[in-house]
């Protein structure tokens, strides 16, 4: 759903939750950041949606925005 106030925003409403993309997005680099501090480059999608408390089709929204600064390697997420 776009934001009449704000039509550049990009907002998702499922169930009776809006989500905003980019803000998930930001979290989902932010865990990965920390991940790879400690070593852990690759992190499961499912363990990032349990973390972030997302569903599937927000997380996937979130994925191809940050398309250019993560990858996906099978069923797990890592920077690039």
């Amino acid at each position: 759903m776009v934001s009449a106030a704000h039509p550049q925003e990009r907002l998702f409403t499922f169930s009776d939750q809006t989500v905003d993309v980019d803000v998930l997005a930001g979290q989902i680099v932010s865990v990965l950041e920390r991940e790879q501090l400690i070593g852990k480059f690759k992190v499961s999608s499912h363990l990032l949606r349990t973390e972030l408390a997302c569903t599937a089709p927000d997380f996937k929204a979130a994925q191809k925005v940050l398309a250019d600064r993560v990858l996906v390697e099978g069923r797990s997420l890592r920077l690039n």
